[in-house]
This record gives C-alpha cells, sequence and structure tokens, in this order.
C-alpha cells in the first residue's frame, strides 16, 4: 500500500515536472519568436538606412532645353544638365537613337552644378524616340546607371530628354 502510494506520488512528480518542462519549452519558443521579430526589425532598419544613404550619395540630373541651330544639314540641340543631388563621377551620357551619334563624357558633375551639352545632327523626316544612356559614379565608387526618353521632332528638330516612365511607376 504504502509503495502504491510512493508510486502515485512519483508519478505526480513526473507530470509536474513534464508540465514544467513544456511551459519552460513554450517560453523558449516564444522567446526565439520575439528573437526573430527583432532580428527582423534591426535587418529592415539597417537596409532602411542604406537605401537612405545611398540615395544621398545619389546624383539627380534634370535636363533642361536650351538653344537650338538649323543650319542647311545639320541641328544642333543645347541642353542643360543640372545636378541637384550629390557629386556624380565619370558621367558618360551615350544616345540610344541611330540618327543621332551622341557620346558625352564628363569627369565630374558637381552637385548644384549645370553644364551646358551640345547635340549635333543630320536633319531627318521622320519622328524618333529612343533612349539616353545615363552612367556615373557615385562617391563611394557605386557604379549607377539610368535611361531616359530622347525624342527627336522631325517638324521642329527639337530633341526633349524625359524621364522613362515604367508601368510600375503608374
Amino acid at each position: 500500500l504504502q509503495q502504491g502510494r510512493e508510486l502515485k506520488l512519483s508519478s505526480e512528480a513526473l507530470l509536474l515536472q513534464a508540465a514544467e518542462l513544456k511551459n519552460s519549452v513554450e517560453q523558449q519558443t516564444h522567446l526565439v519568436g520575439v528573437g526573430r521579430e527583432q532580428i527582423f526589425a534591426q535587418s529592415e532598419a539597417f537596409r532602411q538606412a542604406q537605401r537612405r544613404y545611398e540615395q544621398g550619395m545619389n546624383a539627380r540630373f534634370i535636363f533642361t532645353p536650351g538653344a537650338y541651330i538649323v543650319s542647311s544639314s545639320q541641328v544642333t540641340n543645347s541642353f542643360e544638365v543640372s545636378n541637384v543631388g550629390a557629386d556624380a563621377f565619370d558621367v558618360m551620357l551615350l544616345s540610344g537613337v541611330k540618327e543621332i551619334s551622341f557620346h558625352k563624357e564628363l569627369d565630374v558633375i558637381k552637385a548644384g552644378q549645370t553644364v551646358i551639352i551640345k547635340i549635333m545632327f543630320d536633319l531627318f523626316d521622320q519622328d524618333c524616340l529612343g533612349t539616353l544612356y545615363c552612367f556615373y559614379k557615385t562617391r563611394d565608387g557605386r557604379k549607377i546607371s539610368f535611361d531616359m526618353n530622347l525624342y527627336l521632332s522631325a517638324e521642329t528638330h527639337r530633341i526633349s530628354i524625359t524621364p522613362e516612365v515604367k508601368v510600375e511607376d503608374l
């Protein structure tokens, strides 16, 4: 009878230990979940800080049309390229339109600086739409590229350079 009581007490103690172990496992699982959430939040904060840093190091170019001259066989369009972002190094602008053979390289366009670029091409009889490829390096050495729409009007012989509109931007 006494052994039965001791066995019963021992069984109850084991059940209590099992319940305590189960609670401990649940707490550990909860702590691991909280730790994962903290790591995810810290990683996201780091990514956002890195994006802000990179955006702060990026140049931002604005293309403004200037004067243009039409001769008997050629057209010259002038553009102001203003950098309203950070300094841009090893800048290269390249035409993706076969009617315009344009390639311009600049060592640097500093923040707040405006440069004048002249684009010369032969007269043409049809409107053309293509791409102006733009490349530069940031102060921290990252290579950046972006595209602009390059439109040539056969009627006015003017070039317009506008940001490329992407479906995801709409």
